[in-house]
């Protein structure tokens, strides 16, 4: 037997994508406002740009 669909499939999409506010607050919170880890992560994504090149 076929299943049948969600009547609100976008209902589910955007609390799938709000399950992820909390880790990004936390890169503009303690990542973004800090100098060191700041530093530290724009190496670290300079450091992947090269490597794709």
């Amino acid at each position: 037997t076929c299943m049948k669909s969600s009547s609100k499939p976008l209902l589910y999409l955007i609390g799938y994508f709000i399950s992820f506010l909390p880790s990004m607050l936390m890169l503009f919170i303690f990542v973004l406002t800090s100098d060191l880890y700041f530093k530290q992560f724009k190496e670290s994504i300079q450091s992947c740009f090269k490597r794709r090149q």
